[in-house]
């Protein structure tokens, strides 16, 4: 077995063991900053569990994944992956012999008894702990999380005592976690959301004329906490003033039953303010294929409503849009902000407001058509705000000098 750099192990690659969930976590996120580790040197094996149920659908895109089979749901399942992870960790510190071992915070009783011998001096290994967000609890599943909740509080615990290094998303996420559960992160590194630059990039000849359509695109995940109830509300307050107006939703698949919740909900207020013909929903695509849709749209709009597990953020979506040229609706909460600041690449509404969002779509339709180099001026800020700040290249540069890899 190869030696490796970085052993790293991601619970939310298989979350609820749907193949559906693996090309969209994997495409988006772990599979660019996994590259971009390779381009800077880093030899990395990504560890995580898939069901034993339906080993055969299991991703083998790359031979740095490292897959442990999982049985069981509930408790049972819990304990089984904490114990089949402490098992690889050992044999991983073996043959592997990694410097690093970074685990999210389900994968930390897993790891803990080998940080006790690295603390004691018995191993060498260095460990880390990798936040990317915090526990969510929407208002309908209130309570039932207090044993995930307890988990979490006594993984942070630990880390906080046994960890040698400690990475979040942004430092917003560091401050939120340190208050929330009383403990502190010292001398934590961040790396952020990125973008592969060369795949989302504007429309190669933007000189051309305006077109007669209006198009306004939501990507991203479909939940109650998106704000895309308010966003169809702002469609119908505007469309009457932006002649040519589409809404295009991409994202949300209809298996889960969460998001088909969700999206009979957004079909059904469509047809009740009567703008079903301006509103598509198209199902979501192999992440290569994004970049081709959002370049058929004129802004994006980042419409989450304002909740704690949203503060500390940092929007991959958003990222994409700036990388793609496109201008920017968002709603003025803390993880929009962090990332654009006062920069004019986005205009801000009130969240949870649909007559706010509703005004900014409409001045960015009005500048369009009256004032297009400007309108254009607004994509060019964001896209040099992703090239400089948000790429994968740079965040895989920042995460492997904060372990001390390169």
């Amino acid at each position: 077995m190869p030696h490796v750099d970085l052993v790293w192990y991601r619970c939310d690659l298989s979350s609820s063991g749907r193949d559906s969930d693996v090309p969209r976590s994997f495409y988006s996120a772990r599979q660019n900053i996994l590259r971009a580790l390779k381009h800077h040197g880093v030899r990395v094996a990504l560890v995580y569990h898939h069901p034993l149920l339906g080993w055969s659908s299991r991703p083998q895109w790359d031979s740095s994944l490292r897959i442990i089979p999982f049985l069981g749901t509930g408790k049972v399942g819990v304990l089984f992956r904490i114990l089949t992870l402490t098992l690889y960790f050992g044999r991983s510190i073996i043959f592997e012999r990694p410097q690093v071992i970074m685990t999210d915070a389900d994968g930390v009783l897993a790891i803990t008894p080998w940080a006790v011998l690295s603390r004691i001096g018995l191993i060498d290994t260095c460990f880390c702990l990798d936040l990317r967000s915090g526990p969510v609890e929407l208002p309908s599943q209130k309570g039932r999380h207090r044993p995930r909740r307890s988990r979490y509080w006594l993984s942070l615990w630990l880390s906080s005592r046994l960890m040698h290094k400690f990475t979040f998303i942004t430092e917003g996420l560091r401050e939120e976690t340190e208050s929330a559960y009383g403990i502190e992160f010292p001398e934590a590194g961040y790396w952020s959301s990125g973008v592969d630059t060369d795949q989302f990039h504007p429309v190669r000849n933007p000189e051309g004329g305006v077109d007669d359509d209006f198009v306004v695109i939501y990507h991203g995940e479909v939940s109650p906490t998106r704000g895309l109830d308010d966003l169809v509300a702002a469609v119908a307050l505007v469309f009457a003033e932006c002649r040519g107006l589409r809404l295009l939703i991409l994202g949300g698949d209809r298996s889960d039953a969460s998001s088909a919740q969700v999206l009979e909900g957004l079909e059904s207020q469509c047809v009740q303010l009567g703008i079903a013909d301006r509103v598509q929903f198209l199902a979501p695509v192999p992440h290569d294929l994004v970049p081709d849709i959002l370049r058929k749209a004129d802004i994006g709009v980042v419409p989450w409503k304002d909740r704690p597990w949203w503060k500390g953020q940092s929007p991959l979506k958003l990222l994409e849009y700036f990388a793609s040229g496109l201008p920017v609706v968002a709603t003025c909460i803390d993880a929009n902000r962090r990332v654009i600041g006062e920069l004019p690449c986005a205009v801000y509404c009130e969240p949870e407001n649909p007559k706010s969002m509703a005004d900014s779509i409409a001045s960015l339709y009005r500048e369009r058509n009256t004032q297009i180099g400007t309108f254009r001026w607004r994509g060019q800020i964001g896209r040099a705000l992703v090239v400089e700040q948000f790429t994968w290249q740079l965040q895989a540069e920042r995460l492997a000098n904060h372990l001390g890899l390169l």
